[in-house]
Parts: structure tokens; C-alpha cells; sequence
């Protein structure tokens, strides 16, 4: 979807129907992605929400203190590795596009993995700025609560505080409230919703 941010330049509603019509000139779903607490939102009337997110924050120094240290060997690479797909069935879904997502910019793919390789827990880490943005978290749940993903979380932050990272940042489907539970055991806070709007395209 389209970031509603900023002033489009003209009145909301007629930069609503364009962004739809932009969609519809290409046979795809208008689709918009919004500050659910903005003036934009509503202009969007009609459209339908899923995924509603929230956007978590936490200081990077504060949260490596946190987690403490981990002797689970925890490997780094910048390029998704077919371990990794079988890991990620979205990514292995989308296949080389997902390959260039998740490897664009100053990024690492952080795992742990058995002796055969295959991966039991990982999370990619994007360093932007002072930023650490965290995503794809995930462990395999045969081995869930045994400290693997507190492992990764720590070594994403380990890589970004060397590049200079303060805070870091993650996104966690509203629904999800086990995830949102853990990450504010670990220090994150909730600091703003978003959400994605769909329109029909027979509308």
C-alpha cells in the first residue's frame, strides 16, 4: 500500500480517488496504509481495515542491559539463504522479490540453527540513521521459551549499537497480544497504531 503521509496538495477526498483510480488504471485493489488517529483515516470512508499494527519503541542500550548475555551461537549474513526460506513460508512464497526486500539496505539476517543447518529461530535487523529497525522474528515451536529468540533479539542489537544505533523498533499485528505481552517483558512500548485499507475494486 501507498504511505498516507503528508499533505497531498489537495483536499483529502480528491487525493483519495486518485490514489483508488491509480490502483484501478493497473486492475489491482486500492490499497492505503494510515495513521489510524489522523485527519487521512477518515478520509479513506468506506475502505476496509485489516492488519491493524502497532509501532513498538525501545531504548537499545536499556534493552541489551535487559536480555543479559547468551552463550547460543547466533550467526550473521546480509543474503537469505535457502534455510532461511524454509523458515519463511511468505518469503519462499514470493521467492526472489522477498530475496530483494529482506537483503535491501545496511541489514543482517540473524539465526540460530541446528547442526544440519536448519534454522530453529532468526530475525533480520536494518540499521537506518541512529534507528534499529527488528523484523521476521520467529522460532520454530518445538524449541519456543528455551531463550533462542532472546538470543537473535540480542545479537540484532549487539550489530546495530556497533553501527550506532539508540533505539530500536518493531511492528506487531494488533491481534497478536502473546508477541506484544513479550516484547514488553523486554522493554518495548507501544507508540503508535497503524493500519492497512482496502477498497473494492468493483466499487
Amino acid at each position: 500500500g501507498q504511505p498516507a503521509l503528508g499533505d497531498p496538495g489537495m483536499p483529502l477526498p480528491e487525493a483519495v480517488a486518485q490514489v483508488a483510480d491509480w490502483y484501478r488504471t493497473r486492475s489491482l485493489e486500492p490499497r492505503a496504509h494510515v495513521h489510524l488517529d489522523t485527519p487521512a483515516a477518515t478520509a479513506f470512508a468506506g475502505w476496509e481495515l485489516y492488519e491493524p499494527t502497532l509501532l513498538m519503541l525501545a531504548s537499545a542500550s536499556k534493552l541489551l542491559r535487559r536480555l543479559g548475555r547468551s552463550d547460543l551461537e547466533v550467526t550473521h549474513s546480509p543474503v537469505v539463504d535457502e534455510g532461511w526460506l524454509a523458515s519463511d513460508e511468505r518469503a519462499a512464497r514470493y521467492g526472489e522479490p522477498a530475496r530483494q526486500v529482506l537483503e535491501a539496505g545496511e541489514v543482517t539476517l540473524a539465526t540460530v540453527r541446528d547442526p544440519g543447518g536448519v534454522v530453529l529461530a532468526r530475525g533480520r535487523g536494518a540499521y537506518h540513521g541512529d534507528w534499529l529497525g527488528v523484523s521476521s522474528l520467529w522460532t520454530h515451536e518445538d524449541v519456543r521459551r528455551t531463550g533462542l529468540s532472546s538470543a537473535v533479539l540480542r545479537a540484532l542489537l549487539d550489530w546495530g549499537a556497533e553501527r550506532g544505533a539508540l533505539t530500536t523498533y518493531l511492528q506487531v499485528v494488533a491481534s497478536n497480544t502473546d508477541a506484544q505481552e513479550l516484547y514488553r517483558r523486554q522493554g518495548y512500548v507501544v507508540h503508535h497504531g497503524y493500519g492497512y485499507l482496502v477498497a473494492d475494486l468493483s466499487s
